[in-house]
């Protein structure tokens, strides 16, 4: 480390007239500027270096994030699980939701009830399918039967592909490419990513591309 450097600190540049340097231990960041003139990802790509850390930055579209890439990532996924072995139904909520654009408040009861023993999406699909079948009331089987079309939506593109289910990062700019990917399948991949680096790793930075897009803006 430089002399007056702690660790966490980034080096951006030196004081005018003094020619002490200028350090910033930056938790949340956000560069803004002109596409193709301001620099972003040069800065960004700096900064990782300068940290010294693990970073993760995904490419959602062709031409985005040219930085020094130090290793290329396989799309990440894992789903996450409550109990050991059962599937989060707040996480089945939330995809479906994400998959779909819409609040899935209405549909919480039916949820809960597809996710009793399912180990994975695929296993909640098919509860889905026997609750249709065995309901006695029009009202539910009609509420199965949205479920079931919505998972015929996200099944394919989880189901079409290998995903990685872990993160080997190593120092610098660690690429994950997305380009090939739906939208939602971009926010899926994205959000099981930064839950895994924030819940279970220390000292990774994220570099998430065009946040206007992926953050919702009533939050």
């Amino acid at each position: 480390l430089p002399v007056g450097m702690r660790m966490g600190e980034i080096l951006v540049g030196f004081e005018v007239g003094s020619g002490e340097p200028v350090f910033i231990d930056p938790d949340h960041m956000l560069v803004t500027g002109l596409t193709q003139q301001t620099g972003k990802t040069t800065t960004l790509n700096a900064l990782i270096y300068r940290s010294g850390r693990r970073a993760v930055a995904f490419r959602t579209k062709r031409g985005e994030i040219e930085m020094d890439v130090a290793r290329h990532l396989q799309p990440y996924y894992r789903e996450p699980r409550r109990r050991g072995r059962e599937i989060d139904w707040m996480y089945v909520k939330e995809l479906l939701g994400a998959a779909l654009e819409r609040s899935m408040d209405w549909h919480e009861e039916w949820i809960m009830r597809a996710c009793e023993g399912a180990a994975s999406l695929g296993e909640v699909y098919a509860n889905i399918k026997v609750l249709q079948e065995e309901s006695s009331r029009a009202f539910d089987k009609g509420q199965y039967l949205r479920l079931e079309k919505y998972f015929e939506i996200i099944l394919p593109q989880l189901e079409q592909r290998e995903w990685a289910t872990s993160l080997p990062l190593v120092k610098g700019v660690n690429l994950m490419d997305l380009e090939d990917l739906s939208y939602e399948m971009q926010c899926l991949v994205i959000e099981r990513t930064m839950d895994h680096v924030l819940s279970r790793m220390r000292d990774v930075i994220v570099v998430l591309p065009e946040a206007r897009k992926f953050i919702p803006l009533m939050r």
